[in-house]
């Protein structure tokens, strides 16, 4: 798929994909399921349905279980006005991550990244604060990285720094090297934002931007 160009690499994009400046991995193993944590880490919360990946590490109530009938007279799709079809990718862990592991989220924002485009990196950048006011409001934010910085499918590797450089906390980082996502996009393009309602119907879409106030708008529509 064609992607509108964007300007060159800036100072805070994430390292290249050979991991060259990326930190050792630690040692030990979470504790899972009530389990006491090894190396005094942090337990990871339970798994939906007994899978491998953790339901979210935010707010563990929201899981595959949570997700909503299909509303009447709405379709399953990819397109504004429909319910978001099943879609799966990979957390930094490189595990797989169901989109509907965010289900029973009063609205979620999705937002599909290329590595090389400042758009991307400047509204990754200001997700966690955007994030933040919305509490209390139970809002997910999605954030999944469809390239990396030189234009090719992520790797795990890629994720981490992407989630590492943005410090991505409470925001979900995932990455797409399938390129699933991609079916998202109603225009070649770049920086695409999805906001569903907690039916998870798409009720609007932003591309190639990262301005605060339609972000917040299309976050607030979902909420309505």
């Amino acid at each position: 798929m064609a992607v509108a160009a964007c300007s060159s690499q800036s100072a805070d994009q994430p390292p290249a994909a050979d991991g060259s400046t990326q930190p050792p991995p630690p040692t030990g193993t979470n504790g899972v399921d009530g389990q006491a944590p090894v190396d005094g880490q942090t337990p990871l919360p339970p798994t939906d349905g007994g899978g491998s990946t953790p339901i979210n590490p935010t707010n563990p109530a929201w899981g595959a279980s949570k997700c909503p009938a299909l509303p009447a007279g709405k379709q399953s799709g990819l397109d504004t006005g429909q319910q978001l079809a099943q879609l799966t990718v990979k957390d930094c862990d490189g595990n797989d991550y169901a989109l509907e592991n965010v289900c029973g989220a009063s609205a979620t924002w999705l937002f599909v990244a290329h590595g090389w485009c400042p758009y991307c990196r400047n509204a990754t950048k200001s997700s966690e604060a955007l994030l933040a006011s919305y509490a209390g409001k139970n809002v997910a934010f999605v954030n999944v990285l469809v390239q990396n910085a030189q234009s090719q499918p992520p790797t795990m590797v890629d994720c981490k720094a992407w989630r590492d450089t943005y410090k991505l906390t409470n925001v979900i980082a995932l990455y797409d090297p399938a390129g699933v996502t991609l079916g998202l996009f109603n225009a070649g393009s770049s920086a695409l934002g999805v906001y569903m309602d907690k039916d998870r119907v798409i009720r609007s879409k932003t591309i190639h931007t990262d301005d605060q106030t339609a972000i917040k708008a299309g976050i607030d529509g979902a909420l309505q």
